[in-house]
């Protein structure tokens, strides 16, 4: 019985106990794509993606964040798209990160944790669910909302 009670009591101070945290829903992501000697001056270091991570790890607001290597996106890409790997002469995909925010939390606040341009970030992008609500079109012009 001792023990049981330890746990819990360990459990609730890890915050296992305390208010749920829950994952926003997969099509909330933040994709940031670091550059390639293609899309900047210089490719992105390791040092440099490491940082970006571990800025979004320090966060509450992130549920999780997953590194896709350039490897790993052009076997992805070889899946969906076979007839077009054959004719690239190299793999062009940069490393990525996928974040995924805690549930109410908007994606542009996460978003600006990393900046494009910026420490080997190239671009940094919204999933087309954020920017369907950001931007609303009335008669004869786009306007931010």
């Amino acid at each position: 019985m001792r023990r049981v009670s330890t746990l819990t009591v360990l459990l609730m101070a890890a915050g296992c106990g305390a208010q749920a945290r829950e994952a926003a829903p997969t099509k909330c992501v933040v994709r940031v794509y670091f550059c390639t000697g293609v899309t900047c001056d210089s490719p992105a270091t390791k040092a440099e993606e490491d940082a970006a991570r571990a800025r979004f790890r320090a966060r509450d607001d992130v549920w999780s964040v997953r590194f896709i290597p350039k490897a790993e996106a052009l076997r992805r890409m070889r899946k969906r798209h076979p007839d077009l790997v054959p004719m690239l002469p190299s793999n062009p995909l940069p490393d990525a990160l996928v974040v995924r925010p805690v549930k109410g939390v908007e994606q542009r606040r996460i978003a600006t944790i990393v900046r494009d341009g910026q420490g080997g970030v190239e671009r940094v992008k919204l999933t087309p669910a954020a920017l369907r609500r950001r931007l609303t079109v009335s008669p004869g012009r786009l306007a931010t909302a």
